[in-house]
């Protein structure tokens, strides 16, 4: 049987491929290497994680190594699985963002063997680039949103009897969260605001400390008068369940972004204003990260490749 290695950097990414994992567990030998947030630098991870993914290379011995995404951590992964021999399929390919994430992201394209776009526009992005094997079989992301929203529990809404806000914002370098904090004071006399830590990259900690398990982060998302902040949750989920978005700053900036998601920059005044727009809003179902077979092509494409 074949061996397919999924390094997992975060429990909120390996949640959402948990539906496509499951399904390659029924024709592939299918290995988890987890590694968890350290109180490190970025470059002191990279450097970690290299001889932690090389000994579990050495190992297992995959026949592929499947990596999701532009976290700064799984470049090192890449470039390890590419250098001893191992084929590298990268999940959430050809997306534009921000930051060093296109940097991330596109590094681990080149070295990637297999291409899995999201959406048409990333498509045609990679096959301009030059990669021949690219499919466009939607977001792990939007199918594991669908399959829990129903499920997820209310136990999390039950602190929260007004509308709430929420805020998702991970720090970068040159943004500080002054007129994010700013803009949302007008707004607390009518919305509790519910503000979920962000991660560590650049090593910049979040002033926000509430944490929920992903269901619950579903949840609380498709409730939500709206999402503030700069994570790709608001491109992607939200997207789905049609919850207004304020996307802010230059982290998510050049992402494509659906009809429920108002980009508002870096300023105390265009973020109030978007946000007083948004929450007059309430979106139908957005499809532009949606494919209903999402999991059940890429396993099609794996069989097929080996």
């Amino acid at each position: 049987m074949k061996k397919i290695l999924f390094p997992a950097t975060n429990r909120n990414h390996l949640a959402r491929q948990q539906i496509l994992l499951n399904k390659l567990k029924e024709h592939f030998e299918v290995h988890i290497a987890t590694y968890g947030e350290k109180e490190m630098s970025m470059t002191e991870v990279a450097v970690d994680i290299t001889n932690k993914f090389k000994k579990g290379l050495d190992t297992i011995k995959p026949d592929l190594v499947l990596i999701r995404g532009d976290r700064f951590e799984l470049l090192p992964c890449a470039m390890l699985s590419t250098y001893d021999g191992y084929k590298v399929a990268q999940i959430e390919a050809g997306d534009l963002s921000g930051i060093i994430d296109n940097k991330v992201r596109y590094a681990i394209s080149h070295l990637s063997d297999i291409h899995f776009a999201t959406n048409q526009e990333s498509e045609e992005r990679l096959k301009k680039m030059g990669f021949n094997q690219v499919y466009n079989y939607g977001s792990l992301d939007i199918e594991y949103t669908l399959k829990v929203s129903e499920e997820a529990s209310n136990s999390v809404l039950e602190s929260s009897v007004r509308p709430f806000i929420m805020v998702l914002w991970h720090n970068v370098p040159d943004e500080d969260e002054k007129p994010l904090q700013e803009a949302l004071e007008v707004f607390k006399e009518k919305y509790d605001i519910i503000g979920l830590k962000g991660n560590r990259d650049y090593g910049i900690a979040s002033s926000y400390k509430e944490e929920y398990k992903p269901k619950e982060f579903i949840n609380l998302l498709a409730h939500a008068s709206c999402l503030i902040g700069n994570s790709s949750a608001g491109i992607k989920e939200a997207s789905i369940l049609g919850t207004p978005v304020v996307d802010i700053g230059s982290r998510q900036m050049n992402r494509l972004k659906p009809k429920n998601v108002f980009w508002a920059g870096w300023d105390k005044y265009a973020i109030q204003l978007a946000i007083y727009k948004q929450l007059h809003n309430r979106y139908e179902p957005d499809y532009t990260y949606y494919n209903p077979k999402c999991s059940d092509l890429i396993v099609k494409t794996f069989l097929d490749f080996f």
